[in-house]
C-alpha cells in the first residue's frame, strides 16, 4: 500500500510527457494506419451482439417455462393429496 498513490486536487499535476508548442506536436489530423488487420466490422459486431441477446432470452423464457410446469406439477400433487385428505376426513377416519 506504500505504493498507491492518490492525487488531489491541492498537488499539482505533473505531466509525463513535455507540452508540444509547434504546430505539429498539435496536429489532430486524422494519419491512417497501414497494415491493421486487427479491426471488425462494426455491422458484423451488432449483429453478433443480437444474436448473443436473443439466445439469452430464449433461453430465459425457455428456463422459466420449465420451472413453471415443474411448478404446475407440484400444484396438482397437492391439490390431489388435500383432495384425498379431505375425503378421508368426511369418510369419519381420522387424519393424521
Amino acid at each position: 500500500m506504500n505504493n498507491l498513490w492518490i492525487q488531489t486536487p491541492s498537488s499539482p499535476v505533473s505531466s509525463a510527457a513535455p507540452a508540444a508548442t509547434t504546430s505539429e506536436g498539435r496536429a489532430t489530423a486524422f494519419r491512417a494506419v497501414e497494415g491493421g488487420g486487427n479491426t471488425r466490422s462494426g455491422a458484423i459486431l451488432m449483429v453478433e451482439a443480437y444474436v448473443v441477446i436473443w439466445l439469452l432470452v430464449m433461453f430465459l423464457v425457455w428456463r422459466t417455462m420449465r420451472r413453471l410446469g415443474q411448478i404446475d406439477g407440484r400444484i396438482a400433487q397437492l391439490e390431489s393429496d388435500l383432495q384425498a385428505r379431505g375425503e378421508a376426513d368426511t369418510d369419519g377416519g381420522a387424519a393424521d
